[in-house]
């Protein structure tokens, strides 16, 4: 805006104060409609700026002011602190006359706390681990469920010493004659439990632990053992080996030393191949079951004999046959008493005999047809041999 135009802006706005009623500045409007424009719009621009101006200025004030009140703040708080700091200076300087007696008190306290916990926990059971009596073979695994049992109880062995001295205790008397060189007024000299094994390893794990491990993989055929056992010996061999079960080779190892039967049944399960380890070693699991199941059952229907009701001699009443006399005597004609011994026989002479527990051949006591001195011997696979073994084991029935 120029000075001419400010010069006129300024005498319009004279004018105006002096205006009091609106036909007047409508008539002010009229003759200079130009001038009247440009001082409103010159009002307009300053009323901008005034309102730019104000709020910062407004801003700034409340900062101040939050400011006083912050500062006023940590000085109530800062005098505070300084009052409580005095009041604990004078209780150090009295409770250090104190200080013996609550530290007595703390140490009783202490000794109640440890007697409440140990009357509050019940009695360990130890038979679920054996004895270790120097077995190089059963080392590792004793020693793994040590460490299960003292991980399980922490509240039953809260320190080192009472977790070697349970180890300790459950070491056969040889075994626990190597460490009475450690052993001082009735406690282990050890400095903690991992020095102890480390000592036991040396006196008994097997050096050759591993390369034995691995030997028994590949010479540990399943046959006829049940695949149960079997494949928990394979498992302990592989994780003394070293062998991960998320890798190939101990899966081809397992496959090729399976049973003949077990290898016939893996031929019709044709997603055995996809399955992870465990999966697959649960599948011959209960293929191996269902055999054995369906085995057992087979026995017993093949070696069922029929059940035959015993029948004794003196029960048995039977009609003696008369005897007859030859020409002209009173001679006995034994022909009549016993049939031929080497001719036919009928069924009711045959089942006469079974009965009596006699001969079926020669009809005497005493023996069997097995056994009977008048038989002619028999070749071998002949009919005879078949109806002398029948007979055989009727009479043994019977008898």
């Amino acid at each position: 805006m120029s000075t001419g135009q400010s010069k006129d802006l300024s005498f319009v706005l004279e004018e105006l104060s002096n205006v009091t009623d609106s036909a007047q500045f409508l008539k002010g409007v009229q003759g200079n409609p130009e001038v009247i424009f440009d001082a409103i719009k010159g009002l307009v621009n300053k009323s901008k700026e005034w309102g730019s101006t104000a709020p910062a200025s407004q801003t700034s004030n409340r900062e101040l002011l939050e400011k006083k009140l912050q500062l006023s703040k940590l000085t109530a708080e800062l005098e505070i602190t300084q009052q409580r700091l005095k009041k604990l200076e004078k209780k150090a300087s009295s409770s250090s006359i104190q200080s013996q007696p609550i530290e007595e008190t703390l140490n009783k306290l202490t000794e109640v706390l440890s007697n409440f916990q140990s009357s509050s926990i019940g009695p360990l059971d130890n038979h679920d681990i054996l004895t270790f009596k120097g077995n190089k073979e059963n080392f590792p695994v004793w020693k793994d469920s040590i460490l299960m049992k003292l991980k399980s109880n922490p509240r039953h062995f809260p320190n080192e010493k009472s977790k070697m001295n349970f180890v300790y205790s459950k070491m056969s008397g040889d075994c626990q004659a190597h460490l009475h060189s450690w052993i001082s007024e009735g406690e282990l000299l050890f400095p903690s439990l991992d020095a102890m094994f480390d000592l036991l390893g040396t006196l008994f794990d097997d050096p050759n632990r591993v390369r034995d491990a691995k030997a028994r993989l590949f010479s540990n055929h399943q046959r006829n053992k049940p695949f149960s056992s079997w494949i928990a010996e394979i498992r302990r061999d592989a994780a003394i080996a070293g062998y991960d079960k998320h890798l190939g080779p101990l899966r081809d190892l397992i496959f090729l030393n399976l049973s003949f039967e077990l290898k016939q049944a893996v031929v019709h399960e044709k997603d055995i191949d996809n399955l992870d380890l465990d999966r697959a070693i649960a599948r011959l699991q209960d293929i191996d079951n269902k055999q054995r199941s369906l085995a057992a059952l087979a026995s017993k229907l093949r070696y069922r004999s029929p059940v035959i009701p015993s029948i004794s001699a003196s029960s048995y009443d039977y009609q003696s046959t008369q005897l007859t006399t030859t020409q002209g005597g009173d001679a006995m004609d034994l022909s009549a008493v016993n049939v031929r011994p080497h001719g036919p026989l009928s069924p009711q002479e045959k089942e006469r005999r079974r009965k009596l527990g006699l001969c079926i051949y020669c009809g005497g006591t005493g023996h069997v047809i097995r056994n009977c001195p008048i038989k002619p011997p028999s070749a071998p696979g002949s009919a005879s041999t078949f109806y002398t073994s029948s007979n055989v084991k009727g009479d043994s029935e019977k008898a």
